[in-house]
């Protein structure tokens, strides 16, 4: 099955048109907090549409009230060692898949956008910021 066609559980896949590829966060309830799944989808979306010939331009963005509100901490708090470091590179494998896509990607940012969704947003090479957007990275007050 072709990743147009999946039904994803955490992010929307749809195309303006042919050419332009939108990777919506689809996580609302949580403010599109990020947990493993989303970021697993959300690679694997980005891999398919960098591979994906008709594909030109991808917009990623989330919600009416959230680019991403960081990673999850309800799933993060539980962690052992092992998983957290897991988590990690999870993020940053779904953040390179962003800086290093040959396809431009406009994060277009409403809302909050904390930790790692503010980082996507910095991975991105365009940027549209609404008014009412809330960028921050809030582990710097936790000594992370």
């Amino acid at each position: 099955m072709s990743y147009r066609e999946k039904e994803f559980k955490t992010i929307l896949v749809s195309f303006e048109d042919p050419n332009i590829g939108i990777l919506q966060m689809n996580r609302p309830k949580a403010f599109n907090a990020v947990n493993e799944q989303l970021l697993d989808e959300a690679y694997e979306a980005l891999i398919a549409m960098q591979e994906d010939p008709e594909v030109k331009v991808i917009i990623v963005c989330g919600n009416e009230n959230a680019f991403a509100a960081g990673a999850d901490l309800r799933a993060v708090a539980g962690y052992n060692a092992f998983e957290a470091r897991n988590f990690l590179d999870k993020v940053h494998r779904t953040v390179f898949a962003m800086e290093d896509n040959h396809k431009p990607i406009v994060a277009a940012v409403n809302g909050l956008a904390l930790g790692g969704g503010l980082e996507m947003v910095m991975a991105s090479d365009i940027r549209i910021v609404a008014d009412n957007a809330t960028l921050g990275l809030p582990e710097i007050n936790l000594g992370i």
